[in-house]
C-alpha cells in the first residue's frame, strides 16, 4: 500500500537468494526475519529452509509471527494461506533485499502484477505471451539453482 505508514512494531520477511529477493518463494532456501521497530530495523535474522515442502514455510512465519512477507513468484493457494493467518503478502517484487526492505518501510513497495494459478497452458511463459521458458518450475516461476551466490 503506496502512501501507509509502518506501524511501530513489525516483522517482515523476504525469501533471498544471495542479495537479491529469490524469485520463487517455495523454491528459495534462505529466508531473512527483519524487526522494525519506529520505522527502522533493529534486528535481522537469517533462516536457512531445510524442508523442501511449501507449506512447512508457511508454518515457519506463522510460528515466527511474521505480520508481511515480502516476495518474488508464489502460488496463488499459499499467498491466501498466509493471509488467512494474517500475514500480508506483498508478492511478485524484484531487487536487493534491502532496497525493499527500505520501500516497504517507506510505504513505497507495491506488489507485482504477475499472479499464479491463473489458467495458463504449459506452451506459454508466466506473461502467457510466450513458450515457456526451459527448466520453469512446476509453479510457474523461474529455475533457480540449489546454491545460492557467493556474497
Amino acid at each position: 500500500m503506496v502512501g501507509q505508514a509502518v506501524r511501530s512494531s513489525l516483522k517482515i520477511a523476504v525469501p533471498r537468494f544471495g542479495e537479491n529477493v529469490a524469485p520463487c518463494f517455495e523454491h528459495t532456501t534462505t529466508i531473512s526475519i527483519f524487526w522494525l521497530d519506529e520505522g527502522q530495523v533493529s534486528r535481522k535474522r537469517d533462516f536457512t529452509l531445510v524442508s523442501h515442502e511449501p507449506l512447512d514455510r508457511v508454518r515457519l512465519l506463522g510460528d515466527r509471527q511474521v505480520d508481511t512477507l515480502i516476495c518474488g513468484g508464489i502460488q496463488q493457494r499459499l499467498e491466501d494461506m498466509l493471509e488467512t493467518r494474517g500475514i500480508r503478502v506483498i508478492s511478485w517484487v524484484k531487487g536487493a533485499v534491502d532496497d525493499l526492505v527500505a520501500q516497504f518501510v517507506k510505504g513505497e513497495l507495491v506488489a507485482g502484477s504477475a499472479r499464479l494459478g491463473a489458467a495458463r497452458s504449459a506452451e506459454t511463459d508466466e506473461s502467457g505471451d510466450g513458450p515457456a521458458q526451459p527448466g520453469q518450475q512446476e509453479c510457474g516461476c523461474p529455475p533457480v539453482n540449489e546454491q545460492e551466490p557467493d556474497a
